[in-house]
């Protein structure tokens, strides 16, 4: 705010002592000059409030300013609390999102390391006829063999080894997977002599033609007969190349070669 002149400064208000026409004079020029310097104090006095109410005079430590401006202040620094707040809730909540996140995908990732880690198990010889046969070979785990049993019940060793696989099957080899088919069902011209045939699959590969099984194993043979030979085909051994299938060490005559050839098509033909 404007500083009065300094002939405004306040002094004692006077005359002029004078009479006549210039005493009359002088006294109206202090009057005047009087009430001049009153206008310019009440007019410093409200300059200065308005200054109070629009910037804010000087505060002692731990007063609030009730002035417009810091009114304004508070009001925008309340505005942008209230903005961190709610940027600290949406971070909250994106930060709950990505442990939700993470719990689903540490939860899914352990039951597929559970998988790899544990091969399906199997109990019981499943009874299949040809589709039945030709999907297991195409949706058997990869990781599990597949043993096939060709078999007519009026062919005694095939009443044989039906229990035998049933017994292995629920106790000493859960990890393969055996399937019984009805040799009738899949080709009228098998001849009998081949049966028992079992064919042993691994990811979708025919590994091994057992047929007929009695030119692998002793004809009287027993349940340990057949599991040996079963463990010994279901090893870890390395698969063979692809398009061949392994043969038994005994040379077949004419008919059992015909036979082997119609097994390793067999899936073809279905």
């Amino acid at each position: 705010p404007l500083a009065p002149p300094s002939s405004l400064k306040e002094k004692p208000r006077t005359t002029s002592g004078k009479t006549g026409v210039k005493g009359v004079l002088e006294d109206y020029r202090l009057d005047q000059e009087a009430l001049w310097k009153e206008r310019w104090i009440d007019r410093m006095e409200k300059e200065e409030i308005l200054e109070r109410k629009t910037r804010g005079a000087l505060l002692a430590p731990g007063e609030l300013s009730i002035s417009a401006s810091a009114i304004d202040e508070r009001r925008e620094q309340e505005r942008r609390n209230r903005e961190r707040m709610e940027q600290d809730y949406d971070d909250e909540d994106d930060d709950d999102d990505d442990e939700d996140f993470l719990a689903r995908y540490r939860q899914e990732r352990i039951r597929q390391l559970q998988q790899v880690r544990a091969p399906p198990t199997f109990a019981g010889v499943e009874e299949v006829d040809p589709n039945g046969y030709s999907n297991a070979v195409d949706e058997t785990d990869p990781r599990v063999y597949l043993v096939v049993h060709l078999y007519e019940t009026y062919v005694p060793a095939c009443r044989a080894l039906i229990p035998f696989l049933e017994s292995i099957s629920r106790k000493s080899m859960t990890h393969v997977r055996f399937l019984s088919l009805r040799a009738s069902s899949a080709s009228t011209n098998l001849d009998p002599v081949a049966l028992p045939s079992v064919l042993i699959h691994k990811d979708s590969q025919l590994l091994h033609n057992l047929t007929p099984i009695m030119n692998h194993i002793r004809d009287n043979f027993t349940l340990e007969d057949v599991l040996t030979l079963l463990e010994e085909c279901c090893s870890t051994r390395p698969k063979p190349e692809s398009g061949t299938v392994e043969q038994s060490k005994v040379h077949y005559d004419s008919e059992d070669a015909e036979l082997d050839e119609f097994c390793r098509d067999f899936k073809g033909q279905l």
